[in-house]
């Protein structure tokens, strides 16, 4: 193909030479420009090969485009330069010489075969070229022609794989082009083609022979259309067809191109596999379509370069609420729909995602306000170079997930708070148990002492001062077993506002002077069940705490009571004690304009003994979430540094009452039986009792008791059981008591709540339950009330005001 290709521009020499004689000769060296017609040197721009024209001193005379492509010169640069300046022969291929090859040249006038030389940014190719010198008819100019192919890659693949011959040929049949010079009236002129096999019919009946007589008529109707639109316009048009070939059907691009003003070339390709590829392509884009579009995640792909999203799956729409247009047009708008916490970390993370290090989770703000989770993951896509080219992302809605975990978590940190709750209730409730009966014992004998004394007797203001502190002391196991839950109460249905009311001038004296305390009491509020002396203390200790955390600046506080309706509460909110459900509540607000508290303090301050005073018990607010427990209620803390602090206290409201259980009725017998494992209870009892006319028996156990109690049932009116003894319990005690007898009263005494006691009754009701240490008022009363009608408890029976 080289030579018959030498022998083409052979011939153009001569026939230019012939033409211009003197001109030639008159010509400037170097000056190759009019060598060949235009329709010659669009040829020469259009093939593969490097066509290099040389005098015999090796001057360039001309360089297409191929050379420029092959070599890395431009013409500009080269034309007029010495060749062997320019492209240095390295060595010759075949064991052949520099001088073999130019006596080859001057001598027998061509030579052909390989060669190495240098490209323009030093690496080597291999260059498989021929040269021949030209000769005018005249014999006065004498021009060489060397056509080169760079052959490098090829030679490299010959050498690394050991292509047989029939690869090379192979290879060779690979080139995909086949150029056809077309007249303007659709006229074969001429053809080149490695393989002929291409062709849609016999090389030999192509030349001379219209496209029209060759090409099915509506293949050869597209490629006249090109042809006449590049004739028209003299830019490039292409035409597709689809051709029925011995193997089958195939497909070709035909690229017109002008070559002159009657001639087209038609640079033809067969582009079958391309197309094959493209359909296949399509299809898997389909395919990819309608599962993106089906799936419930996000799925997207951007440009690796500017990161503009490309495809954006509709789940989008769904979990953002927002257009898919929008994102693709704005690739900002995702960052603006995270949630402002999250923006600048997944902003950072976002640099990472080219090198597919991205697995995020983030909050976004939907238009309507509400905020979902998302788990989002970016990975890169490479094309056959191993460049990245694509970014391709998932984002899915975990929210649903996130709330379960949520949900889970505050169930686990609620199991340990229990169990912890627990813990020190077995602690408190051992303290106050043995604390109890201590108080109950000095209580006790300070109010006989007080009872027996003349009212100017010298030794009852010690006598009082004792009966005080004693009362006082018993307040420690109490508050200690309210934050625990397990503190004895006396509940009731208690207007909270009209409770706050009266305490309204104490706790404005609580308060330090710069404090101006503000109470907004709703009018209608309905009633709680709760223990009156316990919801005191909770106001009273929140209006403390809210006073010591203004200090010594001016502060206000605003105690506020009204009535809502709470709905369920969500897992996420910061609800302390039994998270509340949907009903009616009041609710208690008290809030400050102190220093407020960052997130560590208020992690802590129900912390038993916990406190950021220089000194102090630190059992004040621990004992409130303790009775905020036990009355089924809820505690919410809002508090930021220089904000203040705001405490909302959540308390079911109560139901209807129900209608008390009948008095029992009057006995005759006047004898009590008192029974508890502690000698000093037992004597401190009996003597209060004998004090109010009552005969009295002891027994220190549940087993000694209840022979006691057969053996004197007809005399005992009464019995004061406490309720935790070693041994035989006080409810086992009391289930033999009333075996023997359903209507004798039995009354409870404990350190205990009430509620620890009656479950194990199980549901046959003591007829009271004492608190212990319960005064000597409160005693009588029990016992009075137990064993007559309720008239009788305010008979002349009562004791003197020192009980």
């Amino acid at each position: 193909m080289i030579w018959k290709a030498m022998r083409r521009l052979g011939a153009a020499f001569v026939r230019t030479g012939t033409r211009r004689g003197e001109q030639a000769e008159r010509r400037a060296p170097g000056d190759a420009g009019s060598l060949f017609s235009e329709t010659e040197q669009l040829l020469l721009e259009h093939v593969n090969d490097a066509v290099i024209a040389i005098d015999t001193g090796f001057t360039v005379l001309s360089w297409n485009r191929a050379a420029e492509q092959i070599y890395g010169w431009s013409a500009s640069e080269v034309i007029g330069q010495s060749l062997l300046e320019i492209i240095p022969v390295l060595r010759f291929q075949g064991g052949q010489f520099h001088e073999e090859v130019l006596a080859a040249i001057y001598g027998r006038g061509r030579w052909a075969g390989e060669v190495v030389q240098r490209h323009r940014d030093g690496h080597e190719l291999v260059i498989d070229g021929a040269a021949q010198i030209m000769h005018t008819q005249s014999g006065r100019l004498d021009v060489i022609v060397a056509i080169n192919r760079d052959i490098t890659e090829r030679k490299r693949g010959e050498a690394e794989q050991r292509l047989s011959e029939a690869r090379n040929r192979a290879l060779l049949a690979a080139v995909p082009d086949m150029i056809f010079r077309i007249s303007a009236e659709g006229e074969y002129l001429d053809f080149e083609a490695n393989d002929t096999d291409r062709l849609y019919v016999p090389p030999a009946t192509i030349i001379g022979k219209n496209v029209r007589e060759i090409l099915p008529p509506d293949v050869a109707d597209a490629c006249c259309e090109a042809m006449a639109r590049s004739l028209t316009t003299g830019q490039i048009q292409v035409a597709e067809y689809r051709l029925q070939m011995p193997d089958g059907l195939r497909d070709f691009e035909a690229r017109m191109v002008t070559g002159g003003p009657r001639e087209v070339l038609s640079i033809v390709r067969d582009v079958t596999e391309r197309k094959r590829a493209e359909e296949a392509l399509q299809q898997s884009e389909e395919r990819f379509r309608q599962l993106a579009e089906n799936i419930r995640e996000v799925f997207w792909v951007a440009d690796a370069r500017t990161m503009r999203r490309i495809y954006v799956s509709p789940a989008y729409e769904e979990i953002w609420g927002r257009t898919r247009e929008s994102l693709i047009d704005d690739k900002d708008l995702l960052l603006e729909t995270i949630h402002p916490e999250d923006r600048e970390r997944i902003r950072a993370a976002q640099e990472r995602q080219r090198e597919g290090d991205y697995d995020e989770e983030y909050r976004i703000v939907r238009p309507d306000g509400e905020i979902r989770w998302i788990w989002a993951r970016a990975f890169p896509i490479r094309n056959r170079q191993g460049e990245v080219y694509r970014i391709a992302g998932i984002a899915e809605d975990i929210t649903a997930r996130k709330h379960a975990e949520q949900e889970r978590l505050l169930f686990e940190r609620q199991l340990l708070e229990t169990q912890r709750l627990e813990s020190l209730g077995v602690l408190a409730g051992g303290i106050a148990h043995d604390f109890n009966n201590l108080m109950a014992v000095i209580l006790g004998n300070a109010s006989l002492a007080l009872m027996s004394l003349p009212p100017d007797a010298a030794v009852r203001p010690a006598l009082e001062t004792i009966k005080t502190t004693a009362q006082q002391g018993a307040e420690l196991p109490r508050q200690m077993l309210a934050y625990t839950g397990k503190g004895p109460s006396v509940k009731e249905q208690v207007n909270l506002a009209v409770l706050v009311s009266e305490m309204e001038r104490l706790l404005k004296a609580s308060v330090t002077k710069n404090v101006r305390l503000r109470c907004e009491l709703a009018a209608e509020v309905p009633a709680i069940d709760a223990d009156p002396t316990q919801l005191r203390q909770v106001v009273m200790n929140l209006t403390s705490n809210a006073s010591e955390a203004i200090g010594a600046e001016q502060g206000t506080i605003t105690l506020a009571i009204d009535a809502v309706r709470q709905g369920a509460a969500e897992p996420s909110q910061a609800y302390l004690g039994v998270p509340p459900t949907a009903g009616e509540y009041v609710r208690l607000r008290v809030a400050d304009t102190g220093t407020g508290m960052d997130a560590a303090t208020r992690a802590r301050i129900f912390d038993p003994f916990f406190t950021t005073k220089f000194i102090g018990r630190g059992v004040g607010l621990p004992a409130v979430l303790g009775i905020v427990r036990s009355n089924h209620g809820a505690l919410a803390v809002e508090s930021e540094p220089g904000a203040g602090t705001t405490v909302t206290v959540l308390l079911p409201a109560a139901r209807a009452s129900a209608e008390l259980p009948p008095t029992p009725k009057p006995a005759d017998r006047q004898t009590v039986l008192v029974v508890d494992d502690e000698e000093g209870v037992r004597e401190v009892l009996a003597g209060l009792l004998r004090h109010f006319g009552f005969d009295v028996l002891v027994a220190a156990d549940g087993r000694t008791a209840v022979d006691t109690f057969r053996e004197h049932a007809a005399d005992i009116c009464c019995v004061l059981l406490d309720a935790s003894m070693p041994g035989m319990s006080g409810t086992e005690t009391f289930h033999a008591i009333r075996g023997c007898d359903r209507d004798t009263p039995v009354i409870f005494m404990s350190g205990y709540d009430e509620r620890k006691i009656r479950p194990s009754c199980r549901g046959d009701e003591p007829t009271d339950f004492l608190a212990k240490p319960f005064s000597a008022a409160a005693l009588h009363a029990a016992v009075m009330a137990a064993v007559a009608p309720v008239a009788a408890a305010t008979t002349d029976q009562e004791p003197n005001a020192d009980g």
